[in-house]
């Protein structure tokens, strides 16, 4: 709908820090993650909420709604209003008594290994943003400090929702990072044990990937839009080379110590 360029410009532009709760409530109707967004900087918060709408509204419809019509998506309910407001802010009380449900001490068992790494996220994830909200309590100039509250909030709210999801059902929802990066390392120890050689084409590839996209970013001829999904690619690509290196290592070990497992 709109270039990079012109949601900086325009989300400046019209954001106003009255209508914070009105950009929530169209983020929420929309079923983002941006909604939970938290920041002591009004100013700052209008403008990041503002950026992210832009990718679903636009602009005449955001003023529209700010300036008091109605909102353009009726907000569908998710699990309540608890679900919305817990995200905010950790409770300051322990993992046992937050989600009674989960084994926490049955470490041996790898679904509550992985909870253990999710709570581990979230009070990362608040603690980095509570560091970047104090940072922008003058006049609000960083760009990409911005986004960086934006994806914060966003995987904070991921951790929230996974661990409710598995203290009530067992079941993880699959949608934080950790989940996926366990489900594409299975595939990619099983690539291994299957194909050798497939494994190390597709290693290859991995390495071509990044070297392109680190080549896209430091180019002169490229927009500052297409470097920034440049930098998100060359992320995700070195993640998987470092998945491919675990692995290899993993079974370099194993056989050194007698155990072909991975």
């Amino acid at each position: 709908m709109y270039t990079f360029q012109q949601k900086k410009s325009i989300s400046k532009s019209i954001a106003d820090p009255a209508k914070v709760e009105v950009y929530r409530q169209m983020l929420a109707a929309k079923r983002l993650p941006a909604s939970g967004t938290i920041s002591r900087n009004r100013s700052a918060l209008a403008i990041s909420l503002v950026y992210i709408l832009l990718d679903h509204y636009t602009m005449e419809e955001i003023m529209a709604a700010g300036a008091g019509s109605t909102i353009p998506v009726v907000q569908s309910p998710i699990s309540g209003p608890k679900a919305a407001a817990e995200p905010q802010k950790p409770a300051k009380i322990s993992k046992f008594e937050q989600y009674p449900n989960i084994p926490w001490k049955q470490l041996d068992n790898p679904l509550v290994r992985m909870a253990d790494s999710i709570f581990t996220d979230r009070i990362n994830c608040y603690s980095e943003l509570r560091r970047l909200e104090a940072e922008t309590q003058g006049e609000f100039t960083d760009f990409s400090t911005l986004a960086e509250i934006v994806r914060l909030a966003a995987r904070l709210e991921m951790c929230f929702n996974e661990l409710r999801s598995f203290n009530n059902t067992g079941k993880f929802l699959g949608k934080h990072p950790f989940i996926e990066s366990k489900d594409e390392r299975s595939r990619i120890i099983d690539l291994l044990r299957k194909d050798p050689e497939a494994f190390f084409q597709e290693r290859k590839n991995v390495e071509l990937n990044i070297s392109r996209y680190s080549s896209q970013i430091n180019s002169s001829k490229l927009d500052a839009d297409k470097k920034e999904k440049a930098k998100s690619n060359l992320e995700k690509y070195q993640a998987i080379l470092q998945m491919f290196k675990d692995v290899f290592a993993g079974l370099i070990k194993g056989q050194s110590n007698g155990n072909t497992d991975v």
